[in-house]
């Protein structure tokens, strides 16, 4: 059981320490790791409903909502009301965040380099697969 708990305290710390680097790095577009990781989503789900989003995300409908919110705020997206279910809102990117698509993608691949630089390409694939097997659906 200690090898276990002692295991969660360094994917905990890794992630952290992966957040830490990102927000970091993020502040250059005025953005929180959050915002950008939606953002990421919706450059490949646009039109995504808030419902999709949360479930695919797993984040609960309160910390979408405010996320968007923040992001329309600044002007990366816009939400609209679905023409098949009017308690539904769709979300679509804007050319504001078009704009930023390659930088932003260029900070997530980098921000996280620290995590595998000590690693070979063989132990990376190892670690995929294991966290494959525990990935929790």
């Amino acid at each position: 059981m200690k090898k276990n708990i002692r295991i969660l305290k360094m994917i905990a710390h890794i992630f952290h320490e992966h957040r830490s680097k990102l927000n970091q790095e993020l502040k250059i577009l005025n953005m929180t790791s959050s915002e950008a990781v939606l953002l990421y989503y919706l450059y490949r789900n646009e039109g995504a409903s808030q419902y999709e989003i949360s479930k695919k995300m797993k984040n609960d409908k309160a910390f979408i909502t405010r996320t968007l919110n923040k992001l329309e705020k600044n002007g990366y997206v816009k939400k609209e009301k679905s023409e098949t279910d009017s308690r539904e809102n769709k979300v679509y990117i804007l050319p504001k965040a078009e704009k930023i698509k390659k930088l932003l993608y260029d900070i997530l691949e980098k921000s996280g380099e620290f995590i595998f630089e000590n690693l070979s390409e063989k132990e990376i694939k190892k670690l995929e697969d294991i966290l494959n097997k525990v990935n929790i659906e």
